[in-house]
């Protein structure tokens, strides 16, 4: 394990919502599901180090899917669950 960076400050919940561009519930949420690391003293002190916020967002990115072709037709995926998924043609 290596020793943190004592360099860098902490950020607390409401810097950390606002660079998620989220609600400080929701990252309260996130540290009680074990999805973002935070560090705790006491019984209502909560920060963060920047760079296990930015292994959050590494972590939680998505690649862009691209459409299933299959035979000159693109296969749409259906929104909602139980419906059927849109075909058209591809040019």
């Amino acid at each position: 394990m290596t020793a943190p960076d004592l360099g860098q400050a902490l950020l607390t919940p409401d810097a950390v919502a606002e660079h998620l561009a989220v609600t400080k519930e929701v990252v309260y949420d996130l540290v009680q599901a074990g999805k973002l690391r935070g560090i705790r003293w006491g019984s209502r002190t909560l920060r963060f180090d920047a760079a296990d916020v930015a292994a959050f967002v590494e972590a939680s990115r998505t690649e862009l899917r691209q459409p299933l072709i299959r035979d000159g037709l693109a296969l749409k995926r259906a929104k909602t669950p139980g419906s059927r998924a849109a075909v058209r043609r591809v040019s």
